[in-house]
């Protein structure tokens, strides 16, 4: 039965729900549900850590997603001049 409702699950995971199905999969031991959940947070981090269920997350699980080699972000190129002004922030 955990199979056919984890197989559901998987057709919803998207960045609006990848935080609270990881979770749901966590509480169930549904680690294919778990695999595809954390995807979704890798390629959708910047979306998915805006969200305020993201701010609700434990500190080791923060620090597991932010660890992952998978970890898609946005990359920002900043000028000698704008790390200067952001060191005196």
């Amino acid at each position: 039965m955990l199979e056919v409702v984890s197989s559901y699950l998987m057709e919803s995971v998207d960045p609006s729900t990848c935080l609270y199905l990881r979770e749901v999969s966590k509480l169930f031991s549904l680690e294919t549900l778990r695999q595809k959940a954390e995807e979704c947070v890798y390629e959708n981090f910047e979306e998915v850590s805006s969200q305020e269920s993201f701010c609700d997350l434990n500190e080791s699980d923060v620090s597991l997603l932010l660890s992952s080699d998978e970890l898609e972000v946005c990359r920002v190129l900043y000028s000698s001049e704008d790390l200067i002004n952001l060191s005196k922030i």
